[in-house]
């Protein structure tokens, strides 16, 4: 799925995958993701959340001939949160997401908590593993001008 073009003009590109599809009717599409943890957030915290707000857009963008598309989280410890996300909602989501995209791109350090296994945003996305191999050898990455290692002493 292309969410536009990034501050230097290139293609921002992703993938990811959804756990259900649903056809509900000829006009409506329910898109499913299963969520086993223990926290369910409020309704108003699953509308705000970036990954249901990602799939929305997805989907509009891939089955273009639904009128309507659900998104529903099935929290196996709580109960299923919907929405259906408005096409102002999806634009916000795709600012939102280049916006991260280019904040991550442009990272010239790391800041991880111990319990942090990767970074809240874009997580395993080609980017964020290129940034994430960059940092941690010390590279500036953000600039390809300045992409090289710091000399090491002899």
């Amino acid at each position: 799925i292309s969410w536009g073009k990034d501050e230097d003009g290139e293609d921002i590109k992703m993938n990811g995958f959804i756990d259900l599809v649903i056809e509900y009717d000829p006009e409506t599409l329910m898109i499913v993701d299963y969520k086993t943890g223990y926290s369910t957030p409020t309704h108003e915290e699953f509308i705000d959340d970036l990954q249901p707000r990602m799939y929305s857009y997805c989907a509009k963008l891939m089955f273009p001939e639904y009128k309507f598309i659900w998104v529903q989280f099935d929290y196996f410890r709580g109960v299923p949160l919907e929405y259906a996300f408005t096409h102002s909602d999806d634009e916000k989501t795709r600012q939102d997401v280049v916006s991260i995209y280019n904040r991550v791109k442009q990272a010239r350090k790391i800041k991880r908590r111990a319990q942090d296994h990767y970074c809240k945003h874009l997580c395993n996305r080609p980017l964020c593993d290129q940034k994430w191999a960059e940092l941690l050898q010390v590279i500036d990455g953000s600039n390809p001008a300045k992409r090289e290692k710091p000399k090491e002493d002899d």
